[in-house]
């Protein structure tokens, strides 16, 4: 009876291990309306761990142990632009160059790597930083 206890535990641990170490995207879509246009409040959009996001919920085990990405994809149609934050398989490819829908132009698309990088502000590359702060000491 201990050692079922012990195994479960370190089952659920490993799990959890797996899970915390996942890609964190943020997630919204169009039915979530203006707050996936702006996220600078943070609080109203989801943040979703890739391997359980719902848009992946439909693949098989196997796929969902891919690698993924994140990505935030502008479009607009005649009427309206819409918006989309999301987690995206690897092996999508580059979706930003094959994503094309019927009446729907696609403005912006954009596939990152690291935790939350959806977000839509653009950073300034660390490296980038530091040659500017090694430039700025010699002055």
């Amino acid at each position: 009876m201990h050692s079922l206890a012990v195994t479960c535990l370190a089952a659920i641990l490993c799990l959890e291990s797996h899970i915390v170490n996942a890609l964190k995207c943020y997630e919204c879509t169009i039915s979530d309306g203006l707050k996936c246009e702006h996220i600078a409040n943070h609080r109203n959009v989801s943040i979703t761990s890739c391997e359980l996001s719902v848009f992946n919920v439909n693949f098989a085990q196997s796929r969902r142990d891919e690698n993924f990405r994140c990505l935030k994809t502008i479009e607009r149609n005649q009427t309206h632009t819409f918006y989309t934050r999301r987690c995206a398989f690897k092996s999508e490819g580059n979706i930003c160059d094959t994503k094309t829908y019927k009446d729907t132009e696609l403005l912006e698309c954009h596939l990152c790597q690291t935790d939350l990088c959806n977000n839509g502000v653009t950073l300034i590359p660390p490296a980038f930083v530091i040659l500017i702060l090694y430039i700025i000491s010699f002055i």
